[in-house]
């Protein structure tokens, strides 16, 4: 019996899921989205006849997915954008809605534009049904607003919401949430960060839980970082603890390329050692990820200023600057004055440096 072009690209879309949950299935899931994209015409664009528009929609939203593991913002942007030039005048499923909103504040979120990001979870609040959409909306809206707050501003904002709907889930959320509160908190709160990551570790290491583990050593090693530095005095007690959380981390078996960049930034930071930040800045200006670049760019100022690497961390003054810029958020003047300061700094450190 022959199958209908519309039976052909649903079980493309069931394959397609089936290789869309490990990193190790990412060139099977590649192949499988260029294969149905191929059949239907959607990059001609001439759609053969018989295809229902909605399953082609789940097909751009499975390709965006995707592109998150290579960090292809372009790539996710360019089929949200086709998404909408189809699913524009039609009656389109909620859940797909949900889905194209969520994807698109990731995407922002992601690249360092937080104003859009934060807008696009709006749009897709309305489609969030049920408490794990709600869940899920809320932790990210969350984690970006905890992103445009500096050092000196502390607010509840939506990841207290999210809490509410994690326990209505169950514990396996509740840590996920656990982990953003302390990174919340931790940028005023280390100590009451790190409480949250306490109890984040002790549900994780009782659910056996490895992904969220992993998540959640990371995140302890970055609160230890930021211990230290609120507390000179007792600087190498807490880098040792740092030291002690990240050798628990196996770096050859992180799944993907990010990871593998943060575990060096944050090797780099608690080493004092301004190259493995340097090597994840280059890793994040490929994929033009602004919060990341100003992040490391900031880590690469503060370490080469305090631990004799000024001729290293200079050329990113002028990356962290334009990087800045492109990414205008509302403390810009401010950030921008900072930056002149540590130019100002290193330029001062590399001129006694010649006498």
């Amino acid at each position: 019996m022959t199958m209908t072009n519309t039976e052909i690209l649903q079980a493309y879309l069931w394959n397609i899921s089936l290789y869309s949950h490990k990193p190790e299935d990412q060139t099977v899931h590649n192949e499988l989205i260029r294969q149905a994209r191929k059949y239907i015409g959607l990059d001609i664009p001439k759609i053969r006849e018989g295809i229902h528009y909605q399953d082609v929609l789940e097909l751009i939203l499975m390709d965006v997915h995707g592109r998150f593991n290579t960090c292809d913002w372009y790539g996710a942007e360019k089929n949200l954008q086709l998404f909408d030039r189809i699913a524009s005048g039609k009656m389109v499923q909620v859940n797909l809605l949900f889905d194209r909103w969520y994807t698109s504040a990731n995407v922002y979120f992601r690249r360092g534009l937080l104003n859009r990001a934060l807008e696009a979870t709006f749009q897709a609040e309305p489609y969030a049904e049920g408490h794990f959409l709600r869940y899920k909306m809320l932790l990210l809206r969350g984690e970006i607003e905890s992103a445009k707050m500096n050092m000196y501003e502390f607010s509840v904002n939506s990841l207290s919401s999210a809490l509410y709907e994690a326990e209505q889930l169950g514990e396996t959320y509740v840590i996920d949430v656990y982990n953003r509160l302390a990174h919340m908190f931790s940028m005023r709160y280390a100590s009451l960060g790190m409480s949250f990551l306490r109890k984040a570790q002790a549900l994780c290491e009782r659910l056996g839980d490895e992904k969220l583990l992993l998540e959640n050593r990371m995140a302890r090693v970055n609160s230890y970082y930021g211990l230290s530095l609120r507390h000179p005095q007792d600087e190498k007690m807490f880098l040792d603890e740092a030291q002690q959380v990240l050798n628990l981390v196996d770096y050859d078996s992180l799944p993907l390329p990010q990871n593998k960049m943060y575990y060096k930034e944050l090797l780099g930071k608690i080493t004092h050692n301004v190259d493995p930040i340097i090597e994840a800045c280059k890793f994040y200006q490929g994929v033009d990820a602004l919060d990341e670049i100003c992040r490391c760019s900031d880590s690469i100022l503060v370490t080469g200023i305090n631990y004799e690497q000024a001729a290293k961390a200079l050329p990113y003054v002028e990356i962290y600057r334009k990087t800045a810029m492109k990414r205008n958020d509302k403390d810009l003047a401010l950030e921008l004055q900072y930056i002149q300061k540590a130019e100002d700094i290193i330029y001062g450190i590399l001129e006694k440096q010649k006498k």
